[in-house]
């Protein structure tokens, strides 16, 4: 602009200080066209490597992981203006970025980026362990699948990979016969250690590795016929408490080895420790719905109903359709009747609307039954007046029904037994009232 002023005045000077006696005209001026700069198709030029660290500084918000994802897609644009092939490491970084705030577009990321690039083990397994997530982690052996090609396509150095078929196989040896037990966990170890060859400071291996002891430890009690309590094995779960403090060494703010760190102290029957692991990790990832859930229910334990209520209401805000948070919170609720002041009234329906729905999430789950019968013998019954009969009636058939439900299952012998005292109990009631 200022070279622009330059020109025009010499030619208004020319003008005014013409040649005396000439009838000076002034030239026509062409109309002054503005340039724009071009629009480069990948967007304003970013190092996405810095913007995510101080992302990881400030701290993730969806807004932060949509401009992370962004400034990675502008890397692969450029790379691919260059050199002819999209930059997969910076597409994959994008949906990382989006997976770090929950996003739902990560997984289709992810996904879209296997169609393109089907050799990509890394993006399989973001893509297998998102489906099985979606679909209630039902599918053990079609992920089993997906995930042991992931290992064979790295040439096992894809240390997520390996954790991950780790994490299953512990599940398996959680849920399967005991015969099969101890072949899961071996092969769960195996992996473990595959993963810690390829990156000895990788500290999901170091917390499944701490989870596998723990799970021997349990394993190895239910195995003592001997024995005189469900305690689990002191010696192994000493052994899962020595692999979380060597790991934390390492990064002492990986949540998840703090929420393993309090399922040990709780096995190790240490509850006050337990609730202190348990708060570091949903403090240090609030995203960690086990971290809340768990602090919750050692709350429970211990009758601390308000930070419990609180906790599970973090739990269902990131899984609002988890059965066991809807339960625990219905006990929550129930445990805070006795309150001074309490809305009884309002209270009452709040814990029969999350029974309820605990109710509709998994019906064949016996818990609902006997703390819906509980609800209306023990409370609701109290003050019913003229409908004291109605709701005994109520919790008998709910108790007949809880009883039914847990038939068969040992875990719920001893309850089943305290079910059909109560039956019995609510029948002399009924009789002797004439109701």
């Amino acid at each position: 602009m200022g070279r622009w002023r330059a020109i025009s005045g010499l030619v208004v000077g020319a003008w005014l200080f013409g040649a005396a006696g000439c009838d000076a005209t002034p030239p026509a001026r062409e109309p002054v066209v503005a340039v724009q700069a071009p629009v480069d198709p990948c967007g304003a030029p970013v190092d996405p490597a810095a913007l995510w660290a101080r992302h990881e500084r400030q701290g993730w918000t969806e807004a932060r992981c949509a401009e992370a994802a962004t400034a990675w897609r502008s890397q692969s644009c450029r790379h691919e203006q260059k050199r002819g092939r999209p930059d997969w490491s910076a597409l994959y970084n994008a949906a990382l970025a989006l997976e770090r705030c929950g996003s739902s577009e990560a997984e289709g990321a992810f996904a879209e980026l296997l169609q393109r690039q089907p050799q990509h083990h890394r993006a399989r397994v973001k893509v297998a362990l998102h489906r099985f997530a979606r679909t209630g982690e039902r599918d053990l052996d079609g992920t089993t699948a997906e995930l042991e090609r992931a290992v064979r396509d790295a040439d096992f150095q894809n240390e997520e990979a390996l954790v991950a078929l780790a994490s299953l196989e512990l599940r398996r040896a959680a849920d399967g016969a005991e015969a099969d037990r101890s072949d899961a966990l071996a092969r769960a170890e195996l992996n473990l250690k595959r993963a810690l060859a390829v990156d000895d400071r990788h500290m999901p291996a170091y917390n499944q590795l701490a989870l596998l002891h723990l799970a021997r430890a349990r394993a190895a009690a239910g195995a003592n016929a001997d024995a005189t309590s469900a305690r689990p094995n002191a010696q192994m779960l000493d052994l899962a408490a020595l692999v979380v403090a060597q790991a934390l060494r390492i990064d002492p703010r990986h949540a998840p080895l703090h929420n393993t760190e309090g399922l040990v102290a709780r096995a190790q029957g240490d509850l006050s420790r337990a609730a202190a692991a348990f708060q570091r990790a949903r403090t240090l990832d609030p995203r960690l719905f086990e971290a809340h859930a768990n602090y919750a229910s050692v709350n429970l334990e211990f009758r601390g109903f308000v930070a419990a209520e609180a906790a599970y209401r973090d739990a269902l805000a990131l899984r609002p359709r988890d059965y066991e948070a809807h339960l625990g919170l219905a006990l929550c609720l129930r445990g805070r009747l006795s309150e001074p002041g309490i809305d009884y009234p309002g209270t009452i329906a709040l814990v029969e609307r999350e029974l309820e729905t605990a109710k509709a999430l998994a019906p064949e789950r016996p818990e609902t039954y006997y703390n819906q019968a509980i609800l209306a013998e023990e409370f609701k019954a109290r003050d019913a007046g003229d409908d004291h009969g109605r709701e005994l009636r109520r919790a008998h058939a709910l108790l007949r029904e809880f009883v039914a439900k847990a038939s068969g299952k040992p875990d719920y012998a001893a309850a089943s037994a305290r079910a059909t005292e109560r039956v019995d109990d609510i029948e002399r009631i009924l009789k002797f009232t004439g109701r």
